[in-house]
């Protein structure tokens, strides 16, 4: 019964391969926001920004949050680069056929990186929201849940059509 051992490792590498050709793209270099975030992280890090535009900060506060956001540039910078080396050995071990541990550490490596970053960005998001007073902080807090419209700006497919 050598049948299962078998198919874990054709699944453990499938999913290798898709993992490698999902994330081909790699993360774009930090945007002006500071964030450095990529595809959707971009846009959810942008929200962030319009959101915080939008709580009606003041001179100080706004000074601290661009002086937090700039402290934490190297951060992110450092968890992007990280996370690219990271995702191009995964890439790399996949197109040359590496063995499953191999593999399998490949994806805990990767994971470790990403689970890094989240981190480091909840707390630098921690820190902006602690300059903001409460009702601030609640107005940011509703604005990030509120449904985005996309990328453009345009209505979400959320929204019903008018007629």
């Amino acid at each position: 019964m050598n049948r299962f051992p078998r198919l874990f490792a054709m699944a453990l590498i499938g999913f290798a391969g898709l993992a490698a050709t999902a994330l081909a793209g790699g993360p774009a270099d930090s945007s002006s926001s500071g964030y450095g975030h990529a595809g959707w992280h971009g846009f959810a890090a942008r929200h962030f920004q319009k959101c915080l535009a939008s709580a009606g900060l003041s001179t100080e506060q706004q000074a601290a949050v661009d002086q937090i956001q700039s402290e934490a540039r190297p951060t992110f910078q450092a968890g992007f680069a990280a996370l690219k080396a990271a995702e191009d050995k995964l890439r790399n071990d996949v197109a040359s056929g590496a063995d499953k541990s191999v593999l399998g550490q490949d994806v805990l490596d990767k994971q470790a990186a990403m689970d890094k970053m989240k981190a480091d960005h909840k707390e630098i998001h921690d820190k902006l929201l602690a300059q903001l007073h409460p009702d601030q902080q609640s107005a940011v807090e509703s604005c990030m849940q509120s449904p985005s419209h996309g990328p453009r700006g345009g209505a979400g497919m959320s929204e019903a059509p008018t007629q």
